[in-house]
């Protein structure tokens, strides 16, 4: 009874009330446009900057024949914790790779932790623009274990640019092993040799083995 007398009073309202109604629905529509207007930019003053200003910290260990180890960071007072740490273990392990990746909406780099890197260069890193125009690697095929028939190349140029800063070693064991997994799923398990065009022109080829690999420093 109360519902069909809630239903009568409102059809006589906007028959008799068309326009005031007309109005006020008018006016709820535009009190509703402007909240959503203010929510919206509430949104991309305080939430939206967030999600775009998002940094990525991690501590990437990787050591022959294991799995790799990713350590998350939170912020770099908890960075400058770790850091004394990680290079200690660093120095102790042979064959171990140890790597600082950050990202955020802007840049994305790697830096490589040795008994020489300071804490500075992990937050403010000396990038290097395009030493290499090219290099790819060769796997090297034994044919007399019938492993393959022909040598298989792999233009590794493009997810190189990350690793352009100052300091990195590149391209020793160690790295490569970790790097062809990491971004091209091949595991390195046959001899391999490298060819690097640097931006001078000089071309560089050398294997896994040769005493170079553990010279090229950017």
């Amino acid at each position: 009874m109360f519902f069909l007398f809630i239903c009568t009073s409102s059809l006589y309202l906007a028959t008799y009330y068309q326009e005031q109604v007309k109005e006020m629905l008018m006016s709820l529509s535009w009190k509703a446009l402007c909240f959503k207007t203010k929510l919206e930019s509430y949104y991309e003053k305080y939430f939206k900057k967030e999600e775009d200003e998002k940094e990525i910290r991690r501590i990437i260990i990787n050591s022959k024949n294991l799995d790799t180890e990713i350590i998350e960071i939170t912020d770099s007072s908890h960075l400058e914790e770790l850091f004394p740490m990680i290079k200690r273990v660093e120095q102790l392990q042979e064959n171990k790779l140890t790597l600082f990746y950050y990202k955020n909406n802007k840049e994305e780099y790697y830096i490589r932790i040795c008994k020489n890197t300071d804490f500075d260069e992990l937050t403010n890193p000396v990038f290097v623009d395009n030493p290499f125009f090219n290099v790819e690697v060769e796997l090297i095929c034994d044919n007399s274990e019938n492993e393959c028939e022909s040598s298989e190349k792999t233009d590794i140029t493009s997810k190189l640019k990350p690793f352009y800063v100052k300091g990195n070693l590149l391209f020793d064991e160690s790295f490569m092993s970790w790097f062809m997994k990491e971004f091209f799923n091949i595991k390195l398990t046959k001899k391999y040799k490298i060819s690097v065009l640097k931006e001078d022109f000089e071309n560089l080829i050398f294997d896994q083995s040769d005493e170079l690999t553990k010279n090229i420093v950017l």
